[in-house]
């Protein structure tokens, strides 16, 4: 319930422009005017950390650790950091 308030909220917000909705879409008119070559590299670089294969290698690394080692401070790190 909680989380479809607050989904309806940030809903609201987008598209009547106002609360941080404003200042975000400021910023991403700022970033579509002013980018460059090596921005967009750089940015499509960072949004490609967050893809599914980024996310299941580290969660892998961690699981393989801890098979390893046999600790689990290693996964629950991953999986927290990820």
């Amino acid at each position: 319930m909680l989380a479809a308030l607050e989904f309806g909220l940030v809903a609201d917000m987008v598209t009547s422009h106002t609360g941080p909705a404003r200042l975000d879409a400021g910023a991403a008119d700022w970033g579509a005017r002013d980018a460059t070559p090596t921005s967009t590299t750089v940015m499509v670089a960072l949004t490609r950390l967050g893809s599914t294969t980024v996310v299941a290698e580290a969660i892998l690394m961690g699981l393989l650790d801890w098979l390893r080692r046999h600790r689990w401070t290693t996964l629950a790190f991953m999986m927290v950091v990820v």
